[in-house]
């Protein structure tokens, strides 16, 4: 594999999670400090792929600069492990009343088979 397709593979690994995080291409600019073209650049894997760029565009994600460049894993366990890491913050943040009420409303739904 050359430099050429690692560049393809890390835009298009940006674009998949950009998509699967629900946000556009404006809204992951001006998270990660960005332009527009930029952001549709790198993930064309054309042009802007720096590790300084490349670092705005995780932090803008809310993800490791490791995980956004890693291109062996699949994008769907990444995104899994994300919102995981997002529940527990929830969580983390709510009052034993809340947990209580999710994990009962969990409960319910398991045995719903939801």
């Amino acid at each position: 594999m050359d430099i050429m397709d690692i560049k393809k593979k890390i835009g298009q690994r940006i674009r998949r999670l950009r998509i699967m995080m629900k946000l556009s291409q404006g809204e992951l600019a001006e998270r990660s400090g960005l332009g527009i073209e930029t952001i549709s650049r790198m993930e064309r894997g054309v042009q802007g792929l720096t590790l300084d760029n490349l670092y705005k565009i995780s932090k803008g994600m809310n993800i490791s600069l490791k995980e956004l460049i890693d291109i062996d894993k699949k994008e769907e366990e990444l995104y899994e492990d994300m919102i995981t890491k997002e529940i527990f913050s929830i969580l983390n943040d709510s009052s034993f009343t809340i947990k209580l009420f999710i994990l009962e409303t969990l409960k319910l739904m398991k045995r719903l088979q939801i």
